[in-house]
């Protein structure tokens, strides 16, 4: 089982989600600015915004349209990618603190 088929089983994000998001998010952080007082994405800044992305509202449902729209588990990965990168770009508050426009791609 994978994380895709785990939040269809559950209804929620388990483990093997919760794996997958912090991967991504390793993945994606470094392509924008550290959160304010920091100088690069550190274990637990990553952390911070992972959390951050399942405690927004509508996060759920957010990504049970991830599973809608997906056949298989790298599919599934691939459209998590997108949605933390448009977080990311978009309106997490390490990026909105920073004053930075949806969309701007960091260094």
């Amino acid at each position: 089982m994978g994380p895709r088929e785990e939040l269809v089983k559950q209804g929620r994000p388990g483990p093997l989600l919760a794996d997958l998001l912090y991967k991504t998010v390793n993945a994606v952080a470094y392509h924008y600015p550290p959160p304010p007082g920091s100088t690069k994405w550190d274990k637990s800044a990553r952390q911070d915004l992972a959390h951050e992305f399942l405690a927004r509202k509508g996060s759920i449902k957010r990504l049970i349209k991830l599973v809608t729209r997906t056949v298989d588990e790298r599919g599934f990965a691939a459209q998590l990618e997108k949605a933390v990168r448009n977080f990311c770009g978009q309106g997490s508050s390490h990026r909105s603190r920073q004053g930075h426009r949806p969309g701007d791609a960091g260094p």
